[in-house]
C-alpha cells in the first residue's frame, strides 16, 4: 500500500485533489472515489489525467 501522502491544507488537512489521487493509487474506481468524496466523475477523471501527465 502507497504512503499516506503530506497533508498540505490550512489545519494539516488533505485536499480534495490528493484525496481522490490517493483513492485512484490504492485501486479504487473512478466512480467511487467519486461519490466518496463527492466531486463529479468529469472533475475526478480529469484530475487523474493531469496526475499522470505531471509524473510523465
Amino acid at each position: 500500500m502507497p504512503s499516506t501522502p503530506l497533508r498540505n491544507a490550512p489545519k494539516g488537512e488533505w485536499t480534495t485533489p490528493t484525496r481522490i489521487l490517493t483513492l485512484l493509487d490504492t485501486g479504487v474506481p473512478q466512480e467511487e472515489a467519486s461519490c466518496q468524496i463527492g466531486v463529479p466523475h468529469p472533475t475526478v477523471n480529469l484530475w487523474s489525467k493531469t496526475c499522470c501527465s505531471w509524473s510523465n
